[in-house]
């Protein structure tokens, strides 16, 4: 509830093009009064109020400026998530207000919780962090009322575990992280408290490792959704702006080579010349785009001569072996490359995929043909 009394005498006396004097003898009051109200400094009796609303021509409660708030439950939700998202204090009122009026909503209790936590955490505010700390406990004994496919059990302890390193207790965070690092969710993080808060990088190593291949792999996911995206758009300035990006990077992780072996650093990057295929041919540039499927070609057919997944192929890996790097639409990485290609449907571009693997397989077949004859 928000009261503008103040401000809307001003406002209401100066349309009426009335100095404080003038509506102090209007009101017979005296001209002190009048700039009180003014200031905020003090408020009119109540039949002063309804007075001065008559003589403004408005009803009390617009005099007032006072505007019911809707507190239904969706309605005190959203407002909840407005005031963490724009990070305004008032949340914190709030908060206390809805914890009040719901107190067994999933959705209240976890939207408080976030509050406290953000406020808590940024300003090292002990009293909020134990506060979020006690409402995350709630919600995940409300769990069974979320319908937010992005929350879960795992989640919500995660969050637990930032509250217990902003508290200063990293034994527990690490153990909270650990205990729910399901599908290696807080590898990062994990990673970042062995490395960095207790000083035991070598046991970080392996997380922070895992962590960034779950990285690329998003990245990769990320750059198929995006090009099909700018494309649709026409866009294909942004297209080749992210493609540029996405190359870059890979190509930072890949190590120098000592051989003609290639690894599945290399494999992505005949992913990444499909992709950029398929933007110049949506923007009729298709020499361009036969030069890039045809890198493409050379780069898949090269690694599945002889295929190396050992996770060395990759800088910065600090953990030995093999990881299980599948091709997602086929066998061999050409197989792959060619049903991502298809799944892009179109036509034309599929067709021009298919006439160059054609050629690349006649020539292949000619040059047998050849060193069988020359032997």
């Amino acid at each position: 509830m928000e009261i503008r009394l103040a401000e809307n005498i001003k406002n209401y006396r100066k349309q009426k093009g009335l100095t404080q004097e003038q509506l102090a003898e209007v009101m017979g009051v005296s001209v002190g009064a009048v700039h009180k109200w003014e200031a905020g400094l003090s408020v009119p009796e109540l039949n002063l109020i309804v007075r001065l609303a008559d003589f403004f021509d408005a009803s009390v409660d617009v005099l007032l400026g006072y505007q019911m708030k809707d507190n239904r439950h969706d309605a005190m939700a959203r407002r909840l998530d407005d005031y963490y998202n724009n990070k305004d204090r008032k949340g914190i009122d709030e908060a206390e207000k809805a914890l009040k009026k719901y107190p067994n909503s999933f959705q209240i209790v976890f939207a408080c919780a976030c509050i406290y936590l953000g406020f808590g955490a940024e300003e090292g505010n002990r009293e909020f962090l134990l506060k979020a700390l006690e409402l995350l406990d709630r919600s995940e004994h409300l769990m069974a009322q979320n319908n937010d496919p992005e929350l879960s059990e795992f989640v919500l302890r995660g969050s637990k575990g930032i509250i217990y390193l902003r508290l200063g207790d990293v034994d527990q965070a690490l153990k909270v992280f650990t205990e729910n690092n399901a599908g290696g969710y807080y590898n990062d993080l994990i990673g970042i408290l062995y490395s960095f808060f207790m000083n035991r990088p070598e046991e970080g190593a392996p997380y922070l490792s895992n962590a960034l291949l779950q990285g690329i792999s998003a990245f990769m996911n990320c750059t198929l959704g995006y090009v099909k995206l700018y494309v649709g758009r026409r866009d294909f300035a942004s297209a080749n702006d992210f493609l540029d990006w996405i190359e870059t990077l890979i190509k930072g992780l890949q190590r120098e080579k000592e051989s003609s072996n290639l690894g599945y650093p290399d494999a992505a990057g005949g992913s990444l010349q499909a992709c950029r295929a398929y933007v110049f041919f949506s923007d009729g540039k298709v020499e361009s785009a036969v030069k890039c499927l045809k890198n493409a070609l050379a780069i898949t057919s090269t690694f599945d001569e002889n295929p190396n997944y050992d996770v060395s192929t990759y800088r910065f890996m600090e953990m030995n072996g093999k990881i299980g790097f599948f091709n997602v639409f086929g066998t061999t990485a050409k197989e792959s490359l060619s049903q991502m290609i298809e799944k892009i449907q179109d036509p034309g571009f599929t067709k021009l995929w298919k006439d160059i693997k054609h050629e690349e397989e006649s020539n292949k077949d000619q040059r047998g043909i050849t060193d069988e004859l020359l032997s």
